[in-house]
């Protein structure tokens, strides 16, 4: 049996706007913007740069590393941020 409570019955599949990861709706609204869920929660922790909540250093040294690690993410996805 698949593990898939992630998703949501019926979401179709689409190509993330930002990497190019195929994916599906998660819940957190990631259809409408047409995101996989690193890059809608990595756009999030963006906004804390540019309401100068963090520094961009941090976001690339701190933020990115530890999603990465948390969604299982190995491939170049800096280079959209």
């Amino acid at each position: 049996m698949s593990d898939n409570r992630r998703f949501r019955r019926g979401s179709g599949v689409f190509k993330c706007s930002l990497c190019g990861k195929l994916t599906r709706e998660t819940g957190r609204s990631n259809s409408f913007v047409e995101m996989c869920p690193f890059c809608m929660e990595a756009s999030e922790q963006y906004n804390l740069v540019q309401d100068e909540v963090i520094s961009y250093d941090e976001f690339k040294n701190k933020v990115i590393p530890n999603l990465k690690k948390q969604y299982n993410r190995s491939d170049d996805v800096e280079k959209f941020f």
